[in-house]
């Protein structure tokens, strides 16, 4: 997959997405501003996306190993929540520092928290924290990283150089002619910020591009390091599970900058322990292999 296709999937599974969304609207105006309704219609959209998608670059692979729902290293499972919730407060503050600068539009949202019954909130909070993450890295770091992976991996000139060594080594030593290991972090950095770049521009909000850029880089690193989709989803889940915390105190959060600034060293602090033990861990390394 180009990066042309993979951005041509993302917009059409956005506009499959906004067509769900504008038909339960047009059958019950208040679609509008249901955060359910919302979530739902991006299931529809972004799940038929996925599934063609599948069907024209994997059509002979399970989807489980396409979208890397496998095992990986228990610890990094574990810490995967840490790392989202410990990255919320530095990625809140610096949109907060944008959309000061560039002011938005009012955000309807905690109104509509606040209008909503109990019953209501819990629904709310389960499209939040479960739904949307779910479908977003299904989609994101699921159905388009990889292929972004390999396509970078084809073209990238470290490849090209390395590939020439080890076609030569190989004739004249019987070494393996894949792809070297020193085109392999190219590759990936590459994919995991086109997949993060598309994951920020779908958010159509311009002052949420660089914290969203951010956030879809940490998890893209996050399913090329643990070779599973699950660390991924649960960093996002509990990075929005946060979001909804402060939405449900009611107020937004002013922290002083010495907590930003210990909330960043330890949200690094997590990610290098997490990339230490996907390193070193057994289990990461056969996740890693079983990716197609």
């Amino acid at each position: 997959m180009t990066l042309l296709g993979a951005f041509g999937w993302t917009i059409s599974a956005t506009l499959a997405f906004f067509f769900a969304w504008s038909t339960a609207i047009g059958m019950r105006e208040g679609a509008k501003d249901d955060l359910v309704t919302g979530a739902l219609s991006q299931i529809i959209g972004y799940g038929i996306a996925l599934f063609l998608a599948l069907r024209v670059y994997a059509p002979e692979t399970s989807i489980r190993r396409v979208l890397g729902v496998r095992a990986t290293s228990p610890a990094i499972t574990a810490l995967a929540p840490l790392v989202g919730v410990a990255f919320y407060l530095p990625i809140d503050v610096l949109y907060e520092l944008i959309s000061n600068r560039f002011p938005t539009g009012p955000d309807s949202l905690p109104g509509l928290w606040e209008q909503a019954s109990l019953a209501r909130r819990a629904v709310m909070a389960v499209a939040l924290v479960a739904l949307g993450p779910l479908v977003e890295e299904a989609f994101f770091r699921g159905m388009l990283l990889r292929p972004l992976v390999r396509e970078a991996e084809r073209r990238t000139l470290t490849d090209v150089i390395g590939a020439s060594k080890a076609l030569l080594d190989r004739a004249v030593g019987g070494t393996d002619a894949s792809t070297p290991p020193a085109a392999r972090p190219l590759a990936n950095y590459e994919a995991v910020f086109a997949s993060a770049g598309f994951f920020a521009i779908v958010h159509v909000e311009w002052q949420k591009f660089v914290p969203l850029l951010v956030m879809g880089a940490l998890l893209g690193a996050l399913r090329v390091r643990s070779g599973s989709l699950a660390p991924s989803l649960l960093a996002h889940a509990a990075f929005n599970a946060v979001a909804v915390a402060q939405l449900a105190h009611g107020d937004t959060l002013r922290p002083p900058a010495g907590l930003v600034l210990g909330s960043t060293l330890l949200a690094l602090a997590l990610l290098a322990l997490t990339f230490r033990l996907a390193a070193t861990s057994p289990a990461a390394a056969l996740a890693r292999q079983d990716e197609p």
